[in-house]
């Protein structure tokens, strides 16, 4: 999954997490302490969720977002290729 994707599930578990709660959007605004027009942007994808929202939106709703990060391909390669590098020198 890309980056994008992986937001979209998580935004997307978000909001249906928030509505099988019966939680209103007013309500999740006023508890995250942002206007009623914030929370509805990012729930309708006009606006992209700050990382620290996301992650008290997602415990608000009930939600843990755990990470899972890993190396980059690029990353990978240079690891694969510094042994061989290391016995030109």
């Amino acid at each position: 999954m890309s980056i994008s994707s992986d937001y979209f599930v998580i935004r997307n578990a978000i909001v249906r997490a928030r509505e099988a709660a019966g939680m209103s959007v007013a309500e999740a605004a006023r508890r995250l302490g942002v206007a009623r027009s914030t929370v509805s942007a990012w729930e309708t994808g006009q606006n992209f969720i700050p990382a620290d929202k996301l992650f008290g939106y997602a415990k608000l709703v009930g939600l843990r977002i755990v990470a899972n990060v890993e190396p980059s391909p690029i990353e990978l390669a240079v690891r694969r290729a510094a042994p061989a590098l290391e016995a030109v020198q």
